[in-house]
């Protein structure tokens, strides 16, 4: 009886370089791991590459493989990795988009922890007659969520996961999708059509934007959406995909006083979307907090070792991209 060959597992993500120990290459006895650095090593390893790891990948690196049947990658947007030979492959593309929902979900909530509680208000304070508590609850007075309404803009893995931890706190939780369901996710009390989302912006205490980057939800968060908001409401951004956003018309509904507030997750500083410059005094206003955008990386490798164990019995994995809806 001939020998079936190992599983070939290039990894060319920088930060998954030397991630997989000893143990866990005992456990996957019958999968050869090949780190490459470099991009010459990436397109020869490629070639007779069963599932790839990627960091840098393009039609060229694609194109020289032979025998590749799944891609992954441990973050959650996909847009960059979607060129015309790839999307339109049989080549099984999975994400790390899983892995963001519980950290997605206590991000927003600490958002909306941080604005009710006028947390935001209080980095700056000055004392009061030598005493920084003096006074300090009476001059910004914090409210509770119980009983405000949170509008969910995007009601996928992370809209669900917020949706039902939000309920539990006592809020009241609108939703939308992209495509018309037949249920309802667990905690959110009314869904909405994604292109008849008013009454949602119009009562609202805090908007979260949960939508991945695609050609629909680009420059989403603008004048018509930010100019429904009511000016006691606060924008939470957790996607962390900056061209969602409109940023000179969120600059000027930020001091215009359009809306309360807001709170960002940018990957960087791109001006080539109208961002503010980053010595702007837009990001040194209280009411503009930027938050970090991260998942755990034991969240990210145990995703990715499930997977593994899934591909190699030939079962359905997790995480699997529309590679045609790009999400």
């Amino acid at each position: 009886m001939s020998q079936v060959p190992p599983i070939k597992l290039m990894i060319s993500a920088n930060n998954w370089i030397g991630v997989f120990t000893n143990e866990v290459r005992k456990e996957f006895s019958k999968v050869n791991f090949v780190e490459c650095k470099k991009r010459e090593e990436i397109l020869e390893h490629i070639k007779d590459a069963d599932v790839a790891l990627i960091g840098p990948w393009d039609s060229e690196i694609f194109s020289s493989a032979q025998r590749l049947k799944w891609v992954h990658t441990g973050t959650g947007g996909v847009e960059s990795y979607l060129f015309p030979e790839f999307a339109n492959s049989n080549v099984i593309f999975t994400c790390g988009k899983s892995t963001y929902n519980i950290s997605g979900a206590e991000s927003a909530l600490a958002s909306i922890l941080l604005f009710s509680k006028q947390f935001h208000l209080k980095r700056n304070i000055e004392p009061k007659d030598g005493n920084y508590f003096n006074g300090l609850d009476h001059k910004y007075p914090p409210e509770n969520i119980m009983g405000q309404t949170l509008g969910i803009i995007g009601t996928g893995n992370m809209g669900q996961a917020l949706s039902e931890r939000a309920s539990n706190l006592g809020l009241k939780v609108l939703g939308t999708t992209r495509y018309k369901r037949t249920d309802t996710p667990i905690g959110v009390d009314k869904m909405f059509d994604k292109d008849d989302i008013s009454e949602l912006l119009s009562t609202s205490d805090f908007i979260v934007i949960a939508v991945p980057n695609t050609k629909e939800t680009q420059g989403i968060v603008n004048k018509s959406l930010l100019s429904q908001m009511k000016k006691t409401s606060y924008l939470i951004d957790i996607s962390g995909r900056a061209p969602i956003f409109n940023y000179p018309d969120l600059q000027q509904a930020i001091e215009e006083n359009w809306i309360a507030g807001v709170s960002l997750q940018p990957s960087g500083h791109d001006p080539d979307l109208g961002m503010p410059p980053i010595e702007s005094d837009f990001w040194k206003r209280d009411n503009v907090v930027v938050m970090t955008c991260r998942v755990t990386s034991n969240d990210a490798s145990k995703m990715f070792l499930d997977n593994l164990r899934r591909f190699q019995k030939g079962t359905p994995m997790e995480g699997i991209v529309n590679k045609k809806a790009g999400y």
